[in-house]
């Protein structure tokens, strides 16, 4: 594979490709095939599939979780688009919802009613984050403490920031998730 073909995000600086990013912006990675994120050992992977293949991967590290999917970009459905979907989806499944300026840009913050196994209601607070490349789009879900209003936890953003996206390891499907490949020793 082309390492031309990955491009890193980064808060501050435009989406660079492997190979001509700044030494600043080289870090270890673990190659999940359509993305690589830092190398780590204070978090677990969990594959997150679809139609019997991994189209997501969650990382968890603490009470926090970030799942992240990159897909084959539409034209015309950029993240401003898809957020404002997301948010309609949460307003008309019974929830709250609001735009808000964070690290990783305008996100959405939700509280979203979930049903519990014994048929109980729970309120789940979740950020959507997202970043369009030039052809793809990456969408973070930040569950567990760090979506809480007053978590200043900027690990998910951090880890989200420093993702790599290789839309070439699968065939250009417009809208479908790029595949990824878990590593056996981290998906669990």
């Amino acid at each position: 594979m082309s390492s031309g073909a990955a491009r890193r995000l980064l808060p501050a600086q435009p989406p660079a490709q492997v190979g001509k990013a700044s030494a600043s912006q080289e870090l270890p990675a673990i190659d999940l095939g359509g993305l690589r994120i830092p190398a780590g050992t204070d978090f677990t992977l969990h594959a997150v599939r679809s139609e019997g293949r991994v189209c997501g991967v969650t990382v968890v590290r603490g009470s926090t979780a970030l799942q992240l999917q990159a897909f084959h970009a539409i034209p015309g459905r950029n993240w401003d688009v898809i957020r404002g979907e997301l948010y309609g989806k949460m307003m008309r499944g019974g929830g709250s919802a609001k735009e808000w300026s964070g690290p990783a840009g305008v996100e959405i913050r939700a509280n979203v009613p979930t049903t519990r196994p014994d048929g109980s209601t729970k309120v789940m607070q979740v950020r959507f984050l997202g970043h369009d490349g030039p052809d793809w789009l990456l969408r973070g879900v930040v569950t567990g403490a760090g979506a809480a209003p007053e978590s200043a936890d900027q690990w998910a953003y951090r880890l989200f920031a420093s993702t790599v996206v290789v839309p070439s390891f699968s065939p250009r499907e417009n809208g479908v998730a790029i595949a990824l490949s878990i590593p056996d020793a981290a998906g669990r």
